[in-house]
C-alpha cells in the first residue's frame, strides 16, 4: 500500500511531465510562428503575394516625363504652380539599392520556385493517388 506522501510525490512528476511537454509545445510553437519558411510551406500562395508587393513596394516606379512648350512653363512659373529648387540635383541610384534590388528578384524568383516545385510535387502524388485508385478499384472488379 503506499503512502499519501508517495501519491503527492506521484503526481508532483506527472505535473512535472506535463509541464515539460507544455513548454517544449510553446517553444516549437513560437519557434514556427518567427520561422518565414512555415508560412511559406503553409500558406504558399500568400507567401507569393506578400512578396510580390513587398517586390511591387520596393521596385522603383518609372520616372515621369512631362512634355510642355516654353510659354506653358512660363505661365506655372508666374502663377506659381512650378517650382524650381536652385542646385537641386537628380537622386542617382545607389549601389546598396541596386543590390537590394537585385537580391529580392533573386529572391522572388527563389521562392516562385519553390511554390512550383511543391504544386508539381502535390500534382504528381494526386496522379498517383488517382492511378492506384483506379488500379485497385480495377482488381476489385476482377476478383468479384
Amino acid at each position: 500500500m503506499t503512502t499519501k506522501a508517495e501519491d503527492i510525490r506521484r503526481r508532483m512528476m506527472e505535473v512535472r511531465d506535463e509541464i515539460d511537454d507544455d513548454v517544449e509545445g510553446l517553444v516549437d510553437g513560437a519557434k514556427s510562428l518567427l520561422d518565414w519558411r512555415d508560412y511559406v510551406r503553409n500558406q504558399p500562395l500568400v507567401s507569393v503575394g506578400v512578396a510580390c508587393a513587398i517586390g511591387a513596394f520596393l521596385v522603383p516606379s518609372a520616372k515621369r516625363e512631362i512634355r510642355t512648350d516654353a510659354s506653358t512653363v512660363a505661365k506655372m512659373l508666374k502663377n506659381e504652380k512650378l517650382v524650381v529648387a536652385p542646385g537641386a540635383q537628380v537622386k542617382q541610384s545607389s549601389l546598396m539599392g541596386a543590390l537590394f534590388t537585385t537580391a529580392a528578384g533573386i529572391a522572388m524568383r527563389a521562392v516562385a520556385a519553390g511554390v512550383t516545385q511543391r504544386a508539381s510535387a502535390a500534382l504528381a502524388i494526386k496522379e498517383a493517388e488517382k492511378t492506384e485508385q483506379s488500379s485497385s478499384h480495377a482488381n476489385s472488379r476482377r476478383s468479384g
